[in-house]
């Protein structure tokens, strides 16, 4: 009977690994303002509750998979209650970026090179076009140039500097495919390549990202309706309200 239950709690584990993945993912938010602190004790509430409400399925992998894809939405729809606006969007990029991490897809080589521009290393290559490269796009892309994935990219960037021009005064660049063989590259370094070139296009790349490895739905806060947080509190889990001036949730209340 031992036995039965190790094998088959075994078969849960990539939900509990998933819980881990996103409890880390809201632990760090406080960085971004204090007012941003959930507890370890809110969270196993928010899992326990979601665990119960889960569609349920004829077979264990069926059920697993409703149960991650359940919990991870309703974590991120509970979350963004609490968040300022400008936040709510990084919320879903490091669930994201945090999921895909933990299942090996992303190199932490170029998660580094995308959050702060350094790379392993550097190359020594002359600007090809002052007029239009920055000093800080060409350092970020010799810097890029170091990682493994993109090998000789900055050398070979005055082959295509009119293809890499056109790029570059594109008034969508991140919808546009990355010139030659650098197009075959995955989501996360033709992010890299667009904040090198045109950073303020980063944003609205990161939804395109956000909405290809989970859903469009994580891009898409949910408005806030007083039922539903009720909804999600108990006796022992009191809903706060910080208010702001000009703000009277008193109709919405009693509604």
């Amino acid at each position: 009977t031992e036995r039965e239950i190790d094998e088959t709690r075994e078969q849960y584990r990539p939900v509990a690994f998933r819980g881990s993945l996103l409890y880390f993912c809201i632990a760090n938010l406080s960085i971004l303002d204090p007012m941003y602190q959930y507890s370890l004790q809110w969270f196993a509430r928010l899992f326990g509750v979601a665990v119960d409400e889960a569609p349920d399925a004829a077979d264990v992998a069926a059920r697993v998979g409703n149960l991650i894809e359940y919990f991870t939405y309703k974590l991120y729809t509970n979350v963004c209650r609490s968040l300022f606006e400008r936040h709510k969007l990084l919320l879903s990029f490091i669930m994201a970026v945090n999921i895909l991490r933990g299942s090996g897809e992303i190199d932490s080589d170029v998660w580094r090179f995308l959050i702060s521009g350094i790379g392993v290393g550097t190359v020594d290559v002359p600007n090809p076009d002052p007029s239009w490269i920055t000093n800080r796009a060409w350092s970020f892309i010799c810097n890029l140039s170091s990682l493994k994935q993109f090998n000789g990219f900055a050398e070979s960037f005055e082959d295509d500097l009119d293809a890499w021009k056109r790029y570059f005064d594109s008034s969508k660049p991140h919808e546009e495919p990355l010139p030659g063989k650098w197009n075959d590259a995955e989501s996360l370094l033709k992010l890299c390549v667009l904040n090198c070139l045109r950073s303020d296009k980063v944003t609205l790349a990161i939804q395109s990202y956000v909405t290809e490895k989970l859903s469009s739905k994580f891009v898409e806060p949910p408005p806030f309706y007083l039922k539903l947080s009720y909804a999600d509190s108990d006796p022992t889990s009191p809903l706060i309200f910080v208010l702001v001036t000009g703000s009277d949730p008193t109709k919405m209340f009693y509604s």
